[in-house]
């Protein structure tokens, strides 16, 4: 029976879609079976052409709280948008439509929210595949130790939401808040990263963030054709550019505060690539730029880096071309040390090891 709005909408939900046939029923029925009935699914399509626009209109079709909105850009960011413009929640949620949810998500979230007068509740999530054992995301317990509980905070207070996975859809957003803080997504090409950016104002713009410990969102980490498995370098660093530009005016709050939790997130997008992956000139200067930002202050005093971390980092702000040809030596000489390693099975791994702890020692 299609669902009649007796009350207001607590949570309106937006799903951006482009071509996810093969995930679109799981994931639209975990959001139709949430306890929370009081809900509206706005299905922001960018232009499918598998099938998965006439999937959303047969459900639309027989629940009348699903919503179908058109997006003329093929943009995460511009169909999250379209979704907070058109949204008639209390609060805002995502959900990225390869994923699917646990059926109490927003019943929590929002009571949780409500009970505490929060802006965004943040929680931690499920890494999900298909095919291996999945497990809460390898920070939950970190996160559980820093946050507290039961209670609001600032980011001046608990960074520690800034230094892992953005996550943006593993919570809710009052609405209000978005729209009266302008808070929204860039609006690029395809996915993009955009999460770097909102992830950051979403969280710095208010001191009503609050944290629950508590996983409902499964993350599908085995979608060949999602923006975890493509990565772009030439794209991340641009979004922590954006972020950067952004945080000129207020560079005090963020050598402060945010800097020294967020550099954990971009360092391990960023400067971790290098002698994993073919880098260009273009590349490696948007790299340096960016952490021309971060003063060395910021890097020692960081709470969430490794001693092994702030080393490299450092490194990398003195001598950058120096760091990129030693990590690009090394991951060449562990390449062909693996070769050797592999025609000496059985002991093949015992040999790369051994040589690989080697690198490592000479390399810091």
């Amino acid at each position: 029976m299609p669902f009649i709005f007796e009350k207001k909408i607590k949570v309106s939900v937006i799903l951006p879609s482009l071509n996810v046939k093969r995930y679109i029923e799981e994931c639209i029925k975990s959001v139709m079976n949430q306890t929370l009935k009081e809900i509206e699914i706005l299905c922001v399509d960018a232009g499918s052409n598998d099938g998965t626009l006439e999937v959303l209109r047969e459900y639309a079709s027989i629940d009348n709280r699903i919503r179908i909105i058109g997006s003329d850009l093929k943009s995460y960011g511009h169909q999250v948008n379209l979704g907070i413009n058109e949204a008639l929640g209390e609060y805002i949620g995502i959900v990225e439509t390869d994923d699917f949810i646990d059926e109490t998500m927003y019943e929590e979230l929002y009571n949780y929210a409500q009970e505490i007068d929060a802006d965004v509740v943040k929680t931690p999530y499920i890494d999900y595949s298909d095919h291996k054992n999945n497990r809460e995301c390898y920070f939950a317990d970190r996160l559980k130790e820093a946050l507290p509980e039961g209670k609001c905070f600032s980011m001046k207070e608990y960074g520690h939401l800034l230094a892992y996975h953005a996550s943006v859809w593993s919570g809710v957003y009052r609405r209000e808040y978005l729209l009266k803080k302008k808070i929204f997504f860039v609006e690029a090409p395809g996915a993009g990263y955009v999460d770097v950016g909102f992830r950051l104002d979403s969280l710095i713009s208010t001191d009503r963030v609050a944290w629950l410990n508590k996983s409902f969102y499964h993350y599908r980490r085995n979608n060949d054709d999602s923006s975890t498995n493509h990565f772009s370098l030439k794209t991340m660093c641009l979004r922590w550019k954006e972020v950067h530009e952004k945080l000129m005016n207020s560079q005090e709050d963020y050598d402060n505060y945010y800097g020294k939790f967020s550099v954990l997130d971009e360092y391990m997008n960023t400067i971790a690539y290098i002698g994993h992956m073919e880098l260009g000139q273009e590349d490696l200067q948007s790299m340096i730029n960016n952490f021309n930002h971060i003063n060395k202050r910021v890097i020692e005093e960081s709470p969430v880096l490794s001693k092994a971390i702030k080393r490299r980092i450092l490194k990398f702000k003195s001598d950058p071309l120096r760091y990129y040809l030693k990590k690009n030596r090394t991951m060449r000489l562990y390449r062909k040390a693996k070769k050797v390693g592999d025609r000496l099975l059985p002991h093949g791994s015992i040999v790369r090891e051994i040589i690989k702890k080697k690198l490592l020692l000479q390399n810091g």
